[in-house]
């Protein structure tokens, strides 16, 4: 093939991506999940050349956003996606609805027709320009790409900042639109940039820093960049490279910018002076993140125990694991003559919302609801909040336990450990007289009793963490998670996959903090037979990749949850919300 003399815009396109991709690799990104489409080739071929990316391509832009949740949950950093124009952005939706609302960092990169084709009826082409509305954390539509003063800095420049949105203090998905002009196949022929240090930049030859710093991780979000533009969507569609020192901040600049998510000194005391005067508390913890480190959330449970307060947690704080937590105490807050009778004074409620209705009563009728979730966040769909405190709830609560003494046992704590272990040994005694009766519950509770240490359980929406809920012994060496964020059972299958992805990646860098037992986790799911079917494309590309990830899936023909609902007494029961449907799961997965 001849090399023509002069660039064409797929040469320029590719050399703009190059500089784009290497300083989202200097940054610490390591993972690309990539939809097949003719307008991303420039960032296909970034990601795919630059050697230093794991990429994963996935035909289903849907499942593709889910396997990202996934897998930046596990790999504790952000994940780029890539796709290209017209409805595979669109297809993105769920997953970036799920990712803003658990504050999982992403970075969608749609590419797009130039311009000056959009609302021409050109093929492919819908107005992509901020689709994602509120749930993008920042939206950019970004300029052709071009050669000229400043070019490989801009685009440096904007995935510098493009990282810095996602991981701030509310982390979350970020949107950047990319234009690309035909041809989009480079030819080969150099390009030069007008790098100040570097030189021009061959796109066969895109360079790999050396030694790049230790990678961006969720636990170090507190430490990371906030950008301080409140403008959610900038455009960035003038020709040239000029709106670089324009709109852009500068390095050194975003360096020094720090994210609210310390507790304010006043409120700790003001918190800790009212824990001191409360004896009938209750500490209520929903969803956490993972806390790395000495400790992780137990500061929580260090809180609880110095307070003599009961706590309640669901599986996905990290906090079932044995005293001050119950085993069970969502179903003592179900139970109406115990709940009636131990109202508490104080509920501290901690981190997402409750998944049970009878947590979400218990914290409304509390007397004085504190409710503790990061910036960004709600959880208090009842409005009942007396205050709402919006910082990490894990540094929180170690401030007020460094300023409590231990309390001396009350008939308050006496009466919920009793009904606790009583409410405990009567569920035991019951299940173990089910002899082979299915009964869901128990399988949640078998399945998190018998995984490995050091496992990770995706928990389905829908009936399987509700299950967990209930029924869960404690224990330790189990970290839960789920997509509770939307609470929707879509997406279940990709992304356990992703979690899997992330779990099983290589060791990190040394010195780099991420979640517990990554580097060899072994991934299970447990999901319903409805979010098996719903996302089975996923399961695809997991047999095809070779993920270590065992499904167990509760199979009651079609919506069992219904038949705990309302709807169980309608006519249309079965036909409009049960939904039986006859497929074998264990058929479908041999396929």
């Amino acid at each position: 093939m001849t090399i023509p003399d002069s660039p064409t815009d797929g040469d320029i396109a590719l050399a703009c991506m190059a500089q784009f991709a290497g300083e989202l690799h200097h940054l610490g990104l390591r993972d690309a999940c990539i939809s097949p489409g003719s307008r991303s080739t420039p960032l296909a071929l970034a990601f795919a050349r630059h050697g230093g990316f794991r990429v994963h391509v996935h035909l289903d832009e849907r499942s593709a956003g889910y396997y990202a949740v996934g897998l930046a949950r596990a790999a504790s950093r952000p994940i780029a996606l890539v796709c290209t124009s017209g409805t595979a952005v669109a297809n993105w939706l769920p997953a970036v609805v799920e990712a803003s609302m658990s504050a999982v960092p992403l970075l969608l990169l749609s590419a797009d027709r130039p311009p000056g084709l959009r609302g021409t009826g050109a093929n492919q082409t819908i107005d992509q320009v901020d689709i994602f509305g509120g749930f993008a954390r920042w939206s950019v539509d970004a300029p052709l790409p071009a050669p000229g003063a400043g070019a490989a800095r801009a685009w440096r420049s904007l995935a510098a900042e493009a990282v810095a949105r996602a991981v701030g203090g509310h982390p979350g998905p970020v949107h950047l639109n990319l234009p690309f002009a035909e041809p989009l196949v480079p030819s080969g022929a150099a390009v030069t940039l007008e790098l100040s240090a570097d030189g021009g930049l061959t796109p066969g030859a895109v360079p790999v820093p050396d030694a790049p710093p230790a990678p961006i991780t969720l636990s170090e979000r507190a430490a990371a960049p906030s950008p301080t533009d409140p403008d959610p969507a900038v455009d960035m569609s003038q020709s040239g490279s000029d709106w670089a020192a324009a709109t852009t901040p500068t390095l050194p600049e975003r360096a020094a910018a720090s994210s609210p998510t310390a507790p304010d000194p006043a409120v700790v005391e003001e918190l800790a002076a009212l824990i001191r005067a409360t004896e009938r508390g209750l500490v209520l913890a929903g969803g956490l993140p993972a806390t790395p480190g000495a400790g992780g959330n137990s500061a929580l449970a260090r809180l609880a125990t110095l307070a003599a307060w009961p706590l309640i947690a669901e599986p996905t704080s990290g906090l079932r694991t044995g005293p001050p937590a119950l085993e069970a105490g969502v179903l003592l807050l179900g139970a109406a003559p115990f709940a009636a009778t131990h109202v508490p004074d104080l509920t501290i409620q901690v981190g997402a919302t409750p998944t049970s209705r009878s947590a979400l009563a218990t914290s409304a009728g509390s007397l004085r609801l504190v409710v503790v979730t990061p910036p960004g966040a709600e959880a208090d769909p009842g409005r009942a909040a007396w205050m709402t405190v919006r910082c990490d709830p894990v540094p929180l609560a170690a401030a007020l336990a460094d300023r409590l003494s231990p309390r001396s046992p009350t008939a308050w704590g006496r009466a919920w450990a009793e009904a606790d272990r009583c409410a405990a040994g009567a569920v035991a005694a019951w299940m173990d007289g089910l002899g082979d009766e299915p009964f869901e519950g128990r399988v949640a509770r078998d399945v998190a009793a018998r995984l490995p240490d050091g496992a990770l359980l995706f928990a389905g929406s829908s009936m399987p963490i509700r299950d967990l809920d209930g029924f869960m012994l404690p224990r330790s060496g189990l970290r839960v998670v789920g997509n509770r964020g939307a609470s929707g059972i879509d997406g279940s299958v990709s992304t356990a996959l992703g979690l899997a992805a992330g779990a099983a990646s290589s060791s990190p860098a040394a010195g780099t903090r991420t979640l517990p037992g990554a580097g060899g986790t072994r991934t299970f799911a447990l999901l319903g037979d409805l979010a098996l079917l719903h996302d089975a494309g996923g399961l695809i590309w997991g047999a095809r990749r070779g993920h270590d990830l065992v499904i167990v899936v509760v199979n009651n023909d079609g919506g069992g949850i219904f038949d705990i609902l309302d709807q169980a007494r309608l006519p249309e029961h079965e036909a409009l919300f049960a939904t039986p449907h006859g497929v074998e799961p264990a058929a479908l997965a041999a396929a």
